[in-house]
């Protein structure tokens, strides 16, 4: 008999040529038995899978084997440098124990400090209270001197405002003295008279520039008095540079180009502005100056 006309079970692989048997779509053959004996494991797994959960009517207890986990390891001992073993809160090896979480702390958000650099002063009396324990004053004994973190943080927005005022004010002083320099040096006492009144007029053309760009795209980062401090401090300096390479007999290019650089500059520091959204104001406010001599000129005031 040839191996083609064996009719061999798929389960059990006994020819089944001569016994009770069936075939499945594909053409393969089943003992009776055999099919009968799957059919019945079918059945019976498909109503395990459609019946409810079966509840424990008695109290007995299931063993559990342990799992196996001596194939598994952790990051290595940070005191001996043997894998630690999964499930073993110690080192198996030199016996070392990583500290507990403490959950208390690790729970507890960061105390905010503050982000001045200035020692901590009484505000009744002025008394540093740097290092010390308590809410009382030695000095005074305020028992309320310690700042609150709201009134710590008024107090530095006030102090931030300060630095910046001082800053345009020392940036406009630089640029006034620059261009009074250049002007005595040159010998026009005259000029000494117009040059803070040319500062003024190209500061207010500034200004309503500045505030015109920042209403439309960029964005108001201050208000509206230490914007107009820092834009009269920028054009301060500017125009002094101008002035400044005019004296020295430098070309347009360098004048021109000088004041830009410094303009642009100090835009993006002081006003704390991308350099690109620096340099379209400085375009605009270049633009606006042109326009306004040409109209000032055309209609006979100069």
């Amino acid at each position: 008999m040839t191996a083609d006309s064996l009719k061999l079970c798929f389960f059990c692989g006994v020819d089944c040529a001569s016994i009770p048997h069936v075939t499945d779509r594909s053409g393969k053959y089943a003992c009776r038995a055999c099919a009968d004996s799957a059919k019945a494991r079918a059945l019976a797994a498909k109503k395990l899978a459609a019946s409810p959960a079966i509840e424990a009517t008695d109290n007995s207890e299931i063993e559990v084997a342990p799992l196996d986990m001596s194939s598994l390891h952790r990051a290595p001992c940070p005191k001996c440098g043997v894998a630690l073993v999964a499930g073993i809160p110690g080192c198996s090896a030199c016996g070392y124990r990583p500290e507990e979480r403490n959950v208390a702390l690790a729970d507890r958000p960061p105390s905010k400090k503050p982000r001045s650099s200035k020692s901590l002063k009484c505000k009744t009396c002025g008394y540093d209270l740097t290092g010390l324990k308590g809410g009382k004053c030695p000095e005074c004994g305020n028992a309320s001197s310690t700042y609150s973190r709201r009134e710590w943080d008024e107090e530095t927005s006030r102090e931030v405002a300060r630095n910046a005022y001082m800053k345009a004010a020392i940036v406009g002083a630089i640029g006034l003295l620059m261009g009074w320099g250049a002007i005595l040096a040159k010998g026009s006492f005259a000029g000494m008279i117009g040059f803070p009144i040319t500062c003024a007029i190209s500061s207010a053309i500034g200004i309503a520039v500045c505030m015109a760009c920042c209403a439309a795209w960029i964005g108001f980062t201050s208000s509206f008095l230490l914007m107009s401090a820092q834009v009269t401090g920028i054009h301060c300096v500017a125009i002094g540079l101008m002035t400044l390479v005019v004296v020295l007999s430098g070309g347009m290019v360098f004048q021109f180009g000088l004041s830009g650089a410094a303009y642009v500059y100090l835009m993006s520091d002081m006003l704390e502005m991308d350099r690109s959204d620096a340099r379209l104001v400085s375009l605009a406010c270049v633009a606006t100056h042109v326009a306004l001599i040409i109209g000032a000129h055309s209609i006979g005031l100069f």
